[in-house]
């Protein structure tokens, strides 16, 4: 992990506009949220907004994926800027990074790993889904996005969003079928057309309670929907 004053340094570059005092302050605030950040192939990391899940949920946390010989990562998202997509972005999610998946997908880890990361996960959905946080731009309360991001052996990471409306079943069903994705990503070649540009699979994934699989989100499509149903609307 850099210094506090290798950030100071690298902030300074950054922001040359920026007075002493302010690059001093956000660099602070930018080395205390990433002292919780930890590397390793034992690691799983919690990308969350403080408020939405508390200090006492987080050792739970901690001690759920202890369990599975697993290690929490976490990094506090509260007062950093990002440019999303309200209804594709999950505001808490649960990074598997490739080693953990791998070893789970290859019967390496065994069953207590994965089991580990399933409690986990079940714990989070059950605490957040009944709160909601409050979206500056739109000036609304929205309930939560909480799921799975998982990093393939392609080095493609994917968003697997576990809705609050699922049943208690359906949650579990979700997240072993989790895997099943996974393994599909992981047969896929990374293919180019005519101008050489790359496919990957889809970004983000809902789950289909009618089907019971996962299912690719087009994100522009749905962005497109929305914008005419909007514009349908309007008086």
């Amino acid at each position: 992990m850099e210094s506090l004053q290798e950030y100071i340094e690298r902030f300074k570059e950054d922001y040359p506009n920026w007075s002493e005092k302010d690059v001093i302050n956000y660099a602070t605030k930018m080395y205390n949220k990433m002292s919780t950040v930890k590397r390793g192939d034992n690691i799983i990391h919690l990308d969350y907004f403080d408020g939405l899940i508390i200090a006492n949920e987080i050792s739970e946390i901690e001690n759920l994926l202890e369990d599975g010989k697993l290690e929490l990562s976490r990094f506090d998202k509260r007062g950093i800027s990002y440019n999303s997509i309200e209804d594709f972005t999950l505001q808490v999610s649960l990074y598997i990074n490739n080693p953990v998946i791998q070893s789970i997908l290859l019967g390496v880890a065994g069953n207590i790993a994965w089991d580990s990361i399933k409690n986990t996960s079940i714990f989070i959905w059950k605490t957040i889904k009944k709160r909601h946080w409050d979206n500056e731009e739109s000036n609304k309360r929205q309930k939560i996005n909480f799921g799975l991001k998982i990093k393939t052996d392609k080095e493609k990471i994917i968003s697997l969003n576990l809705d609050s409306e699922l049943t208690d079943d359906l949650l579990l069903k979700a997240l072993d079928k989790s895997l099943e994705v996974v393994k599909e990503l992981n047969k896929l070649d990374i293919q180019k057309d005519s101008d050489d540009t790359l496919f990957y699979p889809a970004d983000f994934y809902t789950f289909d309670i009618e089907k019971k699989l996962w299912l690719e989100v087009d994100i522009m499509e749905e962005i497109r929907k929305k914008h005419l149903k909007q514009k349908l609307n309007k008086p």
